[in-house]
């Protein structure tokens, strides 16, 4: 009896359970796919059309909410994405539009200040779980770019993550990158205000094969006949005046400053900013300016 039971239940089960292994869609999506659906149409996507890939991105600096990444390529390589954010508890589902067709919006969704309101209060009491790196990677997993993890952001070739903080401490700029393609990343800058609020961002791309130097040419010498070697003759010295002496060697050292031009301080290094190695966690940890040389004049 026991067992035609649990036979009954098994058999009774298994369509629903064959539905949701081979329907590939997140928990969040299945339960508001009609709200879904009428937001995205509002801002000129039809989910209902084409085939749409879907990802679920979970930012830890936003608790409350999921991140749902809508991706279509059409057969001429250009696709459409949109960001779809959606309450874990019920609600109103909000829809970032980013690309149309390879066309961004009017304001591209990095730079558009609604969708800095928007991250602002998404993470409004929740910022402090998270590092300026959580809170940059987030904003680009909003604004349709990269999974939302601060650990996948470091590339090769890319500048690496690094945190900015003006010498008032009021202001932390985070540059970081995400990869776009098998061949691109882009390179983002957010800037926040001390208690995480973001302020600002701005974003540019780039290649990963943009970095690379040409490979170092090592002539081939022959070691087979050591005997061969080819002995070099001494060069005759030449003795000049010293006017002529002293031509020669500014005319060198001009020579040489045109082949070594000084190298360029990274962006690390503006002016007014400092760059910090190890971040803090926000709201920031103020940075204490380094101690200022007396302005005592030492006796002869």
């Amino acid at each position: 009896m026991k067992k035609s039971f649990c036979r009954w239940i098994v058999t009774a089960l298994a369509p629903a359970l064959a539905w949701a292994a081979l329907a590939g869609r997140p928990a969040v999506a299945q339960t508001q796919t009609g709200e879904i659906a009428s937001s995205a149409r509002i801002y000129g996507y039809d989910l209902a059309a084409g085939n749409w890939t879907l990802k679920q991105v979970q930012c830890r600096v936003m608790p409350k909410v999921s991140l749902l990444h809508y991706r279509r390529t059409f057969s001429d390589g250009t696709e459409s994405r949109l960001t779809v954010v959606v309450p874990l508890a019920g609600g109103h589902v909000r829809v970032v539009p980013v690309l149309y067709r390879n066309a961004t919006p009017f304001l591209p969704a990095p730079l558009n200040p609604r969708n800095y309101a928007l991250f602002n209060e998404l993470v409004r009491g929740s910022a402090a779980k998270g590092t300026w790196l959580d809170l940059s990677a987030c904003y680009a997993a909003l604004t349709g770019a990269g999974s939302g993890l601060h650990s996948e952001v470091g590339i090769a070739g890319a500048p690496r993550p690094t945190v900015h903080l003006d010498p008032e401490g009021k202001t932390h700029r985070v540059t970081f990158a995400t990869r776009e393609g098998q061949s691109g990343y882009t390179v983002w800058n957010v800037s926040f205000d001390r208690f995480g609020r973001l302020i600002n961002a701005s974003t540019e791309d780039g290649s990963v094969y943009a970095a690379k130097a040409p490979p170092l040419v090592v002539p081939w010498v022959a070691r087979e006949h050591p005997e061969r070697t080819a002995v070099s003759q001494p060069t005759p010295e030449v003795h000049r005046k010293p006017q002529e002496s002293a031509a020669t060697s500014e005319a060198a050292q001009t020579r040489s400053a045109e082949e070594n031009p000084p190298q360029q301080q990274p962006s690390s290094d503006e002016a007014g900013w400092k760059f910090i190695p190890k971040p803090p966690d926000p709201p920031s940890k103020i940075i204490p300016e380094p101690p200022q040389p007396s302005d005592a004049v030492l006796p002869n």
